[in-house]
């Protein structure tokens, strides 16, 4: 059964995804300034890479 995702969660993964499209695309992990929960997100949705 998948996890059901809140709209606060898919709102500031927008945002982040949004923020790193403005930096060129990749951004080094300690100047992302975004919950680990956020990123885990974007990584589980296979939307970005470590």
């Amino acid at each position: 059964m998948p996890k059901l995702v809140d709209n606060y969660t898919e709102r500031t993964s927008y945002k982040l995804m949004h923020s790193l499209l403005r930096c060129g695309g990749y951004a080094p992990l300690h100047r992302v300034q975004f919950s680990s929960n956020i990123i885990q997100y974007l990584l589980d949705q296979k939307l970005v890479q470590v």
